[in-house]
């Protein structure tokens, strides 16, 4: 190759090697804060709406696993869990411990503890059954954090 050509492929590559890389990826340490506050607020809207605030936290396409079986949509997913939110029975409380994401930070996974409790005549509760969850969560088209699938156990002695 001439001294020439080879100065200008020099030159093309080194422009190409300099020019401006993909640029900072997603700051994973707010990402994962965001993520903990999602699933926190998944519990408050729990707690104030029922089976509403419940799937409303869902992907359309979401998917629940409860202790038996496997529940799949959205609309499907609230129709299951009304009964399970009636005023009557237990609350389901749970507090995320841990987010885990991906690199590229729209997709993430929360642990967390859940307990059922009843209230008490006298006051105060009780915690009927208690246990570990995970829930996968993936951002949707407009940034916002949805539970694409949900488990939990319960505790051997619950």
């Amino acid at each position: 190759m001439r001294a020439e050509w080879k100065l200008l492929f020099l030159g093309v590559m080194g422009m190409v090697g300099c020019g401006p890389g993909p640029g900072p990826g997603p700051n994973l340490d707010a990402e994962r804060a965001a993520l903990l506050e999602a699933d926190r607020q998944f519990a408050e809207e729990t707690d104030a709406r029922g089976a509403d605030g419940w799937a409303e936290r869902f992907l359309p396409d979401g998917v629940m696993f409860p202790p038996r079986g496997r529940v799949d949509g959205r609309e499907a997913i609230r129709e299951r869990m009304v009964p399970a939110f009636a005023p009557e029975r237990p609350k389901l409380r749970w507090e995320p411990g841990t987010a885990v994401l991906g690199a590229s930070a729209d997709l993430g996974y929360t642990l967390g503890r859940w307990k059922s409790v009843a209230a008490l005549a006298g006051g105060g509760d009780s915690t009927l059954a208690q246990g570990n969850y995970v829930t996968i969560w993936r951002k949707d088209a407009g940034g916002v954090w949805r539970v694409a699938v949900d488990i939990g156990n319960s505790d051997p002695q619950s």
